[in-house]
C-alpha cells in the first residue's frame, strides 16, 4: 500500500502539472483568438500570475516556488496535499473547458 505522503505528493505534482500546462494552453488560445481580431474578456484569476500570463510566468520562479510550498506541505499534512492535488486537476478542467469554447471562437 501507498503511504499517505506519497499519494499526497504525487497528487500535488500531478494537479500542479496539470493546471500549469492548462493555463499555458488556455492563454494560447486567447491570443491566437485576438490575432484573429475577436476580442476576449478572459483573465488569470490566480493573485501569484499576472492577468495575462505568459509560458515564462507560469513557469517562473515565483510560481514554481508557490508549487513548490504546495508540494512540502502536502508530505507534512498529506489530506492538504490530497485535497489541493485534486482541486488543481478540477481547475485544469475548468480551464480546458474554457479553452476549448473559446477555440470555437476561431473556427
Amino acid at each position: 500500500m501507498i503511504p499517505w505522503y506519497i499519494a499526497a505528493a504525487l497528487l500535488s505534482i500531478c494537479g500542479g502539472i496539470m493546471d500549469n500546462v492548462s493555463t499555458a494552453r488556455g492563454m494560447q488560445t486567447i491570443k491566437e483568438v485576438e490575432l484573429s481580431g475577436q476580442k476576449v474578456n478572459v483573465f488569470e484569476a490566480n493573485h501569484n500570475l499576472p492577468e495575462r500570463p505568459t509560458v515564462k510566468d507560469i513557469y517562473g520562479i515565483k510560481k514554481t516556488t508557490v508549487d513548490s510550498i504546495y508540494l512540502i506541505s502536502g508530505i507534512i499534512f498529506p489530506p492538504m496535499g490530497i485535497i489541493l492535488g485534486v482541486l488543481r486537476m478540477g481547475l485544469a478542467g475548468l480551464n480546458e473547458m474554457t479553452r476549448r469554447d473559446i477555440e470555437k471562437l476561431i473556427k
